[in-house]
C-alpha cells in the first residue's frame, strides 16, 4: 500500500528542487546593466537595446545599453535635462528641457541624428513611440490633450480633441 504522507512528501520535496533550480538559472541569466553609483531611471527596451534616463552627469541624460554586445553608450550630452526615453526600432524618443521649455526630441541610433519634433505643445507625459509614431500628453493654449507625430509624414496630429485634462 502507498503511504498517501510520504508521497505528498516526495513530491513536495521534487517540487522545491524544480523550483530551486528555476530561480537558479533566472539569477545565472541576471546582471546589472550599470554601475554607476548616480541616479538611473525610466528604462525603456525594444529588442536588445536597453535606454534610460541618467544623472551621472548632473544633469539628466539619456543612455543606451545594447544587450548583443555588452556595450552602453550615451545618447544626449547636453546640459539640461533629457528624460522619460521610449524606444522602438533605431528610434529613441524623449522630453528635452534645453530651450526652457519641455520639447519632444528623437535619437535615430542608426544614423546618430538627433532631432526635434517641431509640435506646438508643451510635453507633460512621456512620450510612446511605435512604428512611425509618437505619441505624448501636450499643454496648448487649449489645455491638456493627447498628441500625436507622425515622423515619416512629418506630421502632427491631436489624438484628443476633449476639453477636460487627458
Amino acid at each position: 500500500m502507498i503511504d498517501a504522507g510520504k508521497t505528498k512528501g516526495i513530491l513536495l520535496i521534487f517540487s522545491l528542487a524544480i523550483l530551486f533550480t528555476i530561480v537558479g538559472s533566472i539569477k545565472e541569466n541576471e546582471y546589472q546593466i550599470t554601475t554607476d553609483e548616480h541616479d538611473q531611471r525610466w528604462p525603456a527596451i525594444y529588442k536588445d537595446i536597453v535606454v534610460w534616463q541618467d544623472n551621472r552627469n548632473g544633469n539628466w541624460d539619456i543612455y543606451g545599453f545594447n544587450l548583443s554586445t555588452q556595450k552602453e553608450f550615451q545618447i544626449t550630452t547636453n546640459t539640461a535635462d533629457q528624460l522619460y526615453p521610449a524606444i522602438y526600432g533605431d528610434i529613441v524618443v524623449w522630453i528635452d528641457e534645453r530651450f526652457g521649455r519641455k520639447d519632444l526630441f528623437w535619437y535615430d541610433l542608426s544614423t546618430e541624428i538627433e532631432s526635434k519634433i517641431p509640435t506646438e505643445s508643451e510635453a507633460f507625459g512621456d512620450p510612446a513611440i511605435c512604428e512611425n509614431i509618437v505619441v505624448w500628453s501636450g499643454s496648448t493654449e487649449h489645455g491638456h490633450q493627447i498628441h500625436g507625430y507622425d515622423l515619416s509624414a512629418g506630421q502632427e496630429f491631436q489624438i484628443d480633441t476633449g476639453s477636460h485634462v487627458q
